[in-house]
């Protein structure tokens, strides 16, 4: 509705096997910091056997 407004960046069903991403904010600030964090999650989720189905959201982003 308010493009002025912020709107979440989800990463959703983040699953070893199938990984599927929707991403609903658009804005650069966001944007990079999904950047700044993805390498972490990833690192996070394919070196733990036990991660099957996630969702992760960005640090610092309201829900």
């Amino acid at each position: 509705e308010n493009e002025n407004k912020p709107r979440l960046l989800q990463v959703l069903q983040l699953n070893k096997n199938n990984l599927k991403f929707k991403v609903t904010m658009l804005t650069a600030n966001a944007f990079n910091q999904f950047i700044a964090e993805s390498t972490t999650l990833f690192r996070e989720i394919f070196f733990n056997p036990s991660c099957d189905n996630l969702s992760i959201y960005v640090p610092g982003l309201q829900v």
